[in-house]
């Protein structure tokens, strides 16, 4: 009789063991898929990040190339404006 209680006890032990076992392994399992998402979080973010700063740099360029443009066409009607003033006082002296 003492020998089967014995056998129940260690048995049990054993069982309770492995059941811990298992709840550690879970927790680890768990805690790793939770960093691997994490770390896949971080890696999406930086993604969205530099797809932004890209965003953010061509919008600059193209604003850069519009101020550059505008400053072209400034040029150019002060050009105009230099040859219309230049006709008429050529105009004006020829008279």
């Amino acid at each position: 009789m003492q020998k089967r209680n014995l056998r129940c006890e260690l048995r049990r032990r054993s069982l309770k063991l492995k059941k811990g076992v298992w709840r550690q392994h879970n927790k680890l399992s768990n805690r790793n898929a939770t960093q691997k998402l994490h770390t896949q979080k971080l890696h999406t973010q930086k993604l969205h990040t530099q797809r932004l700063h890209t965003q953010r740099l061509h919008t600059q360029k193209l604003h850069t190339q519009k101020l550059h443009t505008q400053r072209l066409h400034t040029q150019k009607l002060h050009t105009q404006k230099l040859h219309t003033q230049k006709l008429h006082h050529q105009s004006c002296v020829e008279s």
